[in-house]
């Protein structure tokens, strides 16, 4: 780890206290050897060789589906609702300025019936039906990722948890070096 026991970054914040003769038991770091490690992190941080790339990825649906219960009903100047759009393009911002990912890819649901729906008929049988507000903003947001440059990824039969896990287990398979987050509300 970065900053575990044995990293070298924390035996250079210890060597650096030592040599100023503060006591290195973290209860009793003064201030200026919390910024001695606070500068320390940040240059280690910057200058770190990135061993693995980053891939990041949504179950947009998901997403969308806790932005839309979570945020007021807003709407656009047309009247068409955008509340959801609005958290989904708010995670999707800070997640990029955040972990400044290599890869980013934006899995959807589809309306046709899944490959689990065709074997056992009461799959998600007692969910209500998708309000038709954020059935619009599901399809508006294939737009927001095309304009924003993330790859879009949907298949028939198949919903976003299968796309993602495909994806998962592919990138294992090839032995591909690359960490790899995955945003939903449901995984």
């Amino acid at each position: 780890g970065i900053i575990g026991h044995t990293s070298p970054f924390f035996r250079t914040v210890r060597i650096a206290c030592i040599s100023r003769g503060d006591n290195f038991e973290p209860t009793s770091f003064s201030v200026s050897t919390i910024l001695i490690f606070l500068l320390l992190y940040t240059t280690y941080m910057s200058t770190a060789k990135k061993d693995k790339k980053l891939l990041v990825l949504l179950d947009s649906h998901a997403i969308l589906h806790r932005a839309y219960h979570a945020l007021p009903d807003f709407t656009n100047a047309q009247g068409e609702p955008t509340g959801a759009l609005y958290g989904f393009s708010t995670m999707l911002l800070k997640i990029v300025k955040e972990l400044k990912p290599d890869y980013i890819v934006a899995a959807f649901d589809r309306e046709e019936k899944t490959f689990r729906e065709e074997k056992f008929s009461a799959y998600k049988g007692t969910r209500s039906e998708t309000e038709d507000a954020l059935v619009a903003q599901l399809i508006r947001a294939k737009d927001l990722c095309e304009a924003l440059g993330v790859p879009v990824i949907d298949h028939p039969g198949f919903e976003a948890d299968d796309i993602i896990g495909t994806i998962v287990e592919q990138t294992a398979k090839e032995k591909i070096p690359i960490e790899i987050i995955i945003a939903s509300g449901d995984m």
